[in-house]
């Protein structure tokens, strides 16, 4: 993976809380820009995107995955929203978002991720 194969677009903002409600970081993946066809096989390429929290602990758990992108080629689009919880019990450190090539007779193919600080995301 090189780190300009994938960039995406994404929106994260804290949600604000109702009292006895806890706050909540509202995320909505638009889109993703990838600088060729990962999938070997085929002229297109379906894909989707993951989101995976990083804890302390260095374990790692998917809180999240879009719909997959059918033929979306080099400008997959979603325009999905997600919620996200701040789990301080579990010490969640940063959040990904793992961008795969969707196969149905093989495993998924992971093209490219980014990583963001949870808490630079919640001082938003």
């Amino acid at each position: 993976f090189h780190p300009s194969s994938v960039q995406s677009a994404m929106a994260a903002m804290p949600v604000p809380s109702v009292p006895s409600v806890p706050a909540q970081l509202e995320i909505r993946i638009v889109e993703a820009r990838l600088v060729r066809i990962f999938d070997s096989l085929k002229p297109n390429q379906d894909v989707f995107v993951q989101l995976v929290c990083g804890y302390e602990d260095g374990s790692e758990k998917v809180v999240g995955r879009t719909e997959v992108c059918k033929n979306g080629n080099l400008a997959p689009r979603w325009n999905q929203r997600f919620l996200c919880g701040r789990d301080a019990s579990k010490g969640g450190r940063t959040l990904k978002f793992k961008v795969h090539i969707d196969h149905v007779w093989r495993n998924p193919v992971l093209c490219g991720e980014a990583e963001f600080g949870l808490d630079n995301l919640w001082r938003r």
